[in-house]
């Protein structure tokens, strides 16, 4: 899935944020980054249902760690 952010801008001044396509912590850093972008702090915030999924190695990566642990025990 591709990884987007959502910024909105509404008519009081307000700006909400929205990540889509990222799983777990990995949207977290945004935060910070729409605060220095937008010289504002935020106020509230809320987890997406992506924030709850796991994120799934692939099966290359799963093998070479297999391996890895095969080989150093």
């Amino acid at each position: 899935m591709t990884k987007r952010l959502t910024v909105r801008i509404r008519p009081d001044g307000s700006i909400e944020a929205e990540t889509h396509g990222m799983q777990g912590t990995e949207c977290l850093p945004y935060i910070e980054t729409i605060e220095g972008l937008t010289d504002a702090r935020a106020v509230d915030s809320w987890y997406t249902a992506e924030f709850f999924e796991t994120q799934q190695p692939n099966r290359a990566t799963q093998q070479a760690k297999e391996r890895n642990i095969e080989e150093h025990g």
